[in-house]
């Protein structure tokens, strides 16, 4: 077997780099710190993906495979986005998050966004609000269960894909 052909799944890359390979750095200016943010992706494209899984650090093998091929159908791929469980971040809200990952575009994917992150965004209708397009969808395990659910959100992507 050649090195030049070695294949690792990206659930493999993400259960093997949990946290940043290069630390960010720890804001010094407030007392009281919040743990670094902790994210699957380069971020390279300001696209922040939110989901919610008390389960598992992000995704189940299955649903990971699922977001992938989401992502390759939108020309993406984990460079691009940032993977973001709040699960992982209970005390902290949208704000937060915005402030640390300047996102352009921001997928909402599960229930309880709303509330959460301020923004109130009918489901799979984009938003743009302060310069930055939002889309809030159903979970991926919704979407894997009901192929109706997957191509609404499909048709909202396809939104926030012409939006430049």
């Amino acid at each position: 077997m050649s090195l030049k052909n070695i294949s690792i799944s990206p659930l493999f890359l993400a259960q093997l780099y949990q946290s940043p390979i290069i630390p960010e750095k720890l804001k010094t200016d407030t007392a009281e710190q919040s743990r670094p943010l902790s994210y699957l992706g380069n971020n390279h494209k300001h696209i922040t993906v939110f989901i919610e899984n008390d389960k598992n650090t992000w995704l189940p093998e299955d649903l990971f495979t699922l977001l992938t091929n989401i992502l390759n159908a939108c020309h993406w791929s984990l460079e691009d986005i940032a993977l973001v469980n709040v699960s992982s971040y209970p005390n902290d809200d949208f704000a937060y998050f915005k402030q640390e990952l300047n996102p352009e575009k921001v997928i909402l994917l599960g229930t309880g966004f709303e509330d959460w992150s301020g923004v109130h965004v009918e489901k799979n209708k984009i938003k743009i609000i302060d310069h930055c397009v939002y889309l809030w969808s159903d979970s991926l395990r919704l979407m894997q269960q009901n192929k109706n659910c997957k191509k609404m959100f499909w048709s909202g992507l396809q939104e926030l894909l012409n939006f430049k």
